[in-house]
């Protein structure tokens, strides 16, 4: 009998940048590619500039073109170009939890995002015990939670 499951895709993390026309030379230094010009399919008049990027397997020239509002990631294989449309459907930006223990009542990491130290309120550290507590568990630390039990 077929048996069919229910499956869903693996995260996995890359680093990212948007090209800018201000950041193209050094975004093209960071993913050793080069900066290129095109004249435009629609308007023969009109030149974009590009980086070049070496990108494993593309499978058109566009992949390896990373215009002005794309995004490069570098991922374990190497780098990949998306535009800014693509990027967005299939990524968002990666919180980091603070971590901390020494302001915590039970000694547990905190699990505010790491920018709340920079605050009004720097030592205002939460475990997740401390919100079990209170009764309110953050969003963004539900998820850890549930996928780490007993490792708050």
């Amino acid at each position: 009998m077929l048996q069919v499951i229910q499956a869903e895709r693996k995260p996995f993390d890359v680093e990212a940048v948007q090209v800018t026309l201000e950041n193209m030379k050094e975004v093209s230094v960071w993913c050793d590619g080069f900066i290129n010009n095109s004249v435009g399919y629609s308007t023969k008049d009109v030149v974009h500039t590009y980086i070049q990027v070496k990108v494993n397997k593309p499978q058109t020239p566009r992949q390896t073109q990373a215009y002005e509002g794309d995004w490069i990631l570098k991922t374990k294989t190497g780098f990949r170009v998306y535009t800014k449309k693509a990027f967005e459907e299939a990524f968002q930006e990666k919180r980091s939890v603070c971590g901390s223990t020494e302001f915590t009542m039970d000694s547990q990491p905190c699990v505010f995002e790491r920018s709340h130290r920079f605050g009004t309120n720097p030592t205002g550290c939460r475990s997740a015990t401390d919100y079990k507590v209170i009764g309110k568990i953050p969003a963004n630390f539900q998820k850890h939670l549930e996928k780490n039990p007993g490792r708050g």
